[in-house]
């Protein structure tokens, strides 16, 4: 598991100088990226980094699918288990994926009405043909995803800095405690309306099940 960024960059950030720390450092780099991953929806070990993965899906009986790990680089394969075990490898020239969001899409779906009896009369629906039909977890999608490890958006690491920055001044302590007193100076422990807001901020930017 790769971290988000590195003990060498967070020490640029802070200030920080010689490798005392660096131990505390690699505990907080790596708490903190696996904290990012679970906000975002991201894979808990990988999450982000550009890796080839294989993912199921709940089809939903629409159109569209939300990849997780984007920005996407490649689709190998789409392949549908139906019920019963039958499985359908989607034909490649059917369906397309925007690299930037993740979407993957069957290509030329068309909205058809049907005809459907509810508490006996005729309403109407309108369904996405071709589709992905409904199911749990009956879509598997192998493909490759994420930032290049090197190249993770700024605004990504400069959230780490920042959660990092939070941790490494709360260390030691009791968090049973609202607020402690030393002397005539008190303080609040940790800071959580500043760890809200970037949490707000990464998950509006980059939560896969954003949409």
């Amino acid at each position: 598991m790769a971290s988000l960024v590195s003990i060498a960059e967070y020490k640029v950030w802070s200030g920080i100088t010689g490798t005392a720390q660096d131990a505390l450092l690699t505990v907080l780099v790596n708490a903190v990226s696996m904290e990012i991953r679970r906000w975002c929806d991201r894979d808990l070990i990988n999450g982000f980094e550009l890796t080839a993965r294989t993912e199921y899906y709940n089809g939903s009986g629409e159109e569209t699918i939300m990849l997780r790990e984007w920005p996407v680089a490649s689709v190998a394969s789409v392949v549908i288990r139906y019920a019963g075990g039958q499985t359908e490898t989607v034909d490649a020239t059917t369906y397309r994926v925007d690299s930037e969001s993740g979407v993957l899409s069957r290509i030329d779906a068309v909205r058809t009405r049907y005809g459907v009896t509810s508490f006996g009369n005729i309403d109407s629906i309108f369904a996405a043909e071709p589709r992905f039909p409904d199911g749990f977890g009956n879509i598997a999608v192998t493909y490759t995803g994420g930032y290049d490890i090197a190249n993770i958006p700024p605004d990504l690491k400069m959230a780490c800095y920042r959660l990092i920055d939070l941790a490494y001044s709360a260390r030691g302590r009791n968090f049973a405690l609202a607020s402690e007193s030393l002397g005539q100076y008190s303080y609040s422990n940790g800071n959580p309306q500043a760890t809200n807001a970037i949490k707000a901020d990464l998950m509006r930017a980059y939560n896969s099940s954003r949409s």
